[in-house]
């Protein structure tokens, strides 16, 4: 990004750009707005060290997280439009197992039986004594996030 002097105006100014500070600054560009973005280059932020990792249910208290289905719409259509300017993938649906014990075995089984969402329904595929899989999950791989989305700027989307 070009030096800011003085004289440069932003309609926005974003400090940090880990994953909210990205999805911001993308997000607000796609909405003609101009951006710059401070951020450090320190070896321990979280962006890349996240796990990444996208679950539509709270796994050890089984409960749904709120607005799941279209958090996840949202959050799919967020990192396609990136992934479309960085012309890479990062962010992958996948099904995944959830390990659990025979307590929250039993748990899991009071709970899905009491009817969850019909969204929550689709999502769990199987559910066996010490494992779940759930559709609806997905990885992001954040150190290629961070990036890729570093080498953008605002003249290049």
């Amino acid at each position: 990004m070009s030096a800011i002097t003085t004289k440069t105006k932003y309609d926005t100014i974003i400090v940090g750009q880990g994953l909210a500070g990205t999805l911001l600054a993308f997000e607000l560009i796609r909405r003609g707005q101009s951006i710059v973005v401070f951020d450090s280059d320190e070896p321990l932020q979280s962006t890349p060290n996240a796990a990444g990792i996208v679950n539509p249910i709270i796994i050890r208290k089984p409960s749904e997280k709120p607005n799941v289905a279209v958090q996840y719409k949202k959050m799919e259509e967020a990192f396609g439009f990136i992934q479309n300017i960085c012309r890479t993938t990062f962010f992958h649906p996948v099904e995944g197992n959830v390990k659990i014990t025979p307590a929250e075995s039993e748990k899991w089984t009071r709970w899905y039986a009491a009817a969850p969402s019909p969204y929550i329904q689709q999502m769990v595929h199987t559910k066996q004594e010490t494992t779940i899989t759930l559709s609806g999950t997905a990885y992001l791989d954040a150190l290629h996030f961070g990036q890729c989305t570093r080498a953008k700027n605002s003249n290049t989307i």
